[in-house]
């Protein structure tokens, strides 16, 4: 997990957009997503997370919390929670909706327990984290013993297979709990039920995204060209890069035929010893 700075694209996702879960849902395969319905999607993507946490967890880590709206549904169903993420947009999102819930801006990898807990969660955020020290930081943060686990849902690479943003590839992550000393106590393949929010997306970007994307470029240089000018040139690289992630990146990512081809989408509870 290695965001220093708030990340633009997930920004616009929440205000403009206006989607509180930044992570895609869980819905009936080949069922076709209004926007109202894939917000639906997300919440039952969590409300489902929920049922795969072991019983006696009182206390969760959410690594990579984003805006803090799942989180919020884990203290809600009795969990004591604490939030883990350095974006700093979000960060500030999480206290309104979380006011007084504990939130560490640091990376996964620069975090330090000043406690432990029962459980680690990853919810669409295992891929930032580094696979090389990912399940010792697992373990600093369950503590000493054989006792607490860890919940990860994600998409992975599948053999040979690349995909926008490097995921983990399944099978290194495997051997990596392993290694690490834990074992796969459920795996629960949900790319079917991922789907129709990636295709949803697809839509939305090829119908509302990009097209706003260029409006504004076009609108920009045509009703203001001495400032456009002055921000390309102060802020180009920036720019370019904004531009990129929310128009050939969000298309790239939100495939629904190279997603199908190149991941699978996995719930995995791994727990220590046994």
């Amino acid at each position: 997990m290695s965001h220093a700075v708030a990340d633009i694209d997930l920004m616009l996702v929440h205000r403009v957009f206006r989607m509180d879960h930044l992570h895609l849902g869980r819905s009936e395969p080949g069922a076709p997503l209004t926007y109202e319905g894939a917000k639906e999607a997300q919440r039952e993507f969590t409300r489902h997370l929920l049922t795969r946490i072991p019983a006696g967890t009182k206390s969760v880590l959410d690594v990579g919390c984003g805006i803090g709206s799942g989180t919020k549904m884990v203290a809600e169903a009795g969990f004591g929670v604490e939030g883990v993420n350095p974006d700093p947009y979000q960060k500030d999102v999480f206290a309104r909706i979380l006011p007084g819930v504990p939130f560490h801006p640091v990376t996964f990898e620069a975090f330090v327990p000043a406690r432990t807990y029962d459980l680690v969660l990853f919810s669409e955020s295992a891929q930032y984290v580094k696979l090389d020290g990912f399940f010792a930081n697992c373990a600093r943060a369950l503590g000493p013993g054989t006792g607490g686990a860890v919940l990860v849902a994600d998409w992975f690479r599948k053999p040979g297979k690349e995909f926008f943003g490097n995921p983990h590839e399944e099978a290194a992550f495997r051997a990596a709990a392993a290694s690490g000393g834990f074992r796969v106590a459920h795996d629960e393949d949900i790319t079917a039920h991922a789907l129709p929010t990636v295709e949803f997306l697809s839509a939305f970007h090829r119908d509302w995204v990009s097209p706003a994307v260029d409006a504004v470029g076009e609108i920009a240089r045509e009703r203001m060209p001495l400032l456009s000018g002055l921000t390309r040139f102060l802020f180009g690289s920036r720019l370019r890069a904004v531009r990129h992630r929310m128009t050939e990146g969000w298309a790239a990512q939100f495939n629904p035929t190279t997603f199908r081809e190149s991941v699978t989408y996995r719930i995995f509870l791994m727990t220590r010893g046994g």
